[in-house]
């Protein structure tokens, strides 16, 4: 695939705008790799697949006679079985993900976490401009997939985009330390890992030459409790505070100001605030998912119990109870 970097920029200097975009062209031109170009420009910052929903009008799976059943189609999930579950699970909680990455963002608490994860940050030394970082956030673990395995796919695609922007045909060398930090809220206990390569002597060993520590993955758990402000969990306390569903604003704000002596600007308070709103549509969202009314629509609309269970969040075995309790013949 051919890169259009110049039509790329155009696209990303427009993302996040209340502007529609519209690219137009000839015939086989490139409009559709292009828009192929900018979904994988997408998920290189961590949107998901199931957030982005692509049609082709071309295609006789959608047939819509006008722009009011597409529109319908769209607000109502009808298009096909993965929009509409990907409409209904990840509205509110994609919003959530971005904006706590955005949070975590702000210079002084990015600060904070690279030294408290980074080996370069905690002592301060020279070369911190060949480090890479990709900090992700995430509502709880998720359950499609192993979170590992997302954390390996971010920091090789880290490592092999420096070519031909970090290094240059075989100057393998010049390749830049990454490391791609994951940040999971909900979890049972607090905990730091770092993940990286390991070398194994199989036989006589050998000095190969290279840089072992180029791929790092850093994965901290955060439960819901905010703990003590404790040496071993001061970012613990500090993460868990900022993206508390129940801590108020004003009260993560005191935190993030009196104890950790972070200035409080415009920006950081409005985000404070958004995550908040967000967090309290995150629980709204999951009493009505979990609502009877909503499983046994989705059981009658012919959704498997494990399709349900994922779009709900919650056990196949709660689903099962919903709809043996009010629809015997069902089930």
């Amino acid at each position: 695939m051919i890169q259009r970097d110049v039509y790329l920029k155009k696209l990303i200097d427009f993302k996040d705008k209340d502007l529609i975009k519209i690219i137009t062209g000839i015939r086989r031109c490139g409009k559709s790799t292009l828009f192929d170009i900018y979904i994988n420009y997408l998920k290189e910052q961590g949107i998901q697949d199931e957030q982005i929903i692509k049609i082709n009008l071309e295609s006789q799976d959608f047939n819509f006679e006008n722009y009011t059943e597409l529109y319908r189609c769209r607000k109502e999930g009808n298009v096909d079985t993965d929009i509409k579950m990907s409409v209904k699970a990840t509205d509110t909680k994609a919003q959530y993900d971005n904006k706590a990455k955005q949070l975590l963002g702000h210079k002084i608490i990015l600060a904070h976490i690279l030294v408290n994860t980074v080996a370069e940050f905690k002592g301060m030394k020279d070369g911190l401009s060949q480090i890479i970082v990709n900090v992700e956030a995430q509502k709880a673990e998720p359950s499609s997939y192993d979170i590992l395995n997302r954390a390996i796919f971010y920091v090789s695609r880290m490592i092999s985009s420096q070519k031909g922007r970090d290094f240059v045909k075989s100057n393998y060398n010049d390749i830049k330390r990454v490391y791609s930090i994951w940040i999971c809220m909900n979890m049972d206990y607090n905990s730091l890992s770092h993940i990286h390569l390991a070398k194994d002597e199989m036989l006589s060993p050998y000095d190969w030459k290279g840089n072992m520590d180029l791929l790092n993955i850093v994965l901290v758990g955060i439960t819901n409790d905010i703990p003590e402000h404790d040496e071993n969990y001061e970012m613990h306390r500090l993460i868990g505070a900022l993206l508390s569903t129940e801590l108020r604003e004003q009260e993560k704000l005191d935190i993030i100001e009196h104890e950790y002596n972070i200035p409080i600007s415009n920006e950081l308070r409005e985000d404070v605030r958004i995550m908040c709103n967000l967090s309290t549509g995150i629980e709204e969202k999951a009493t009505e998912k979990t609502s009877e009314k909503f499983i046994l629509n989705m059981y009658k609309k012919g959704y498997t119990l494990d399709q349900i269970a994922d779009i709900a969040e919650t056990s196949v075995a709660a689903v099962e109870a919903v709809i043996k309790k009010k629809e015997p013949a069902m089930a």
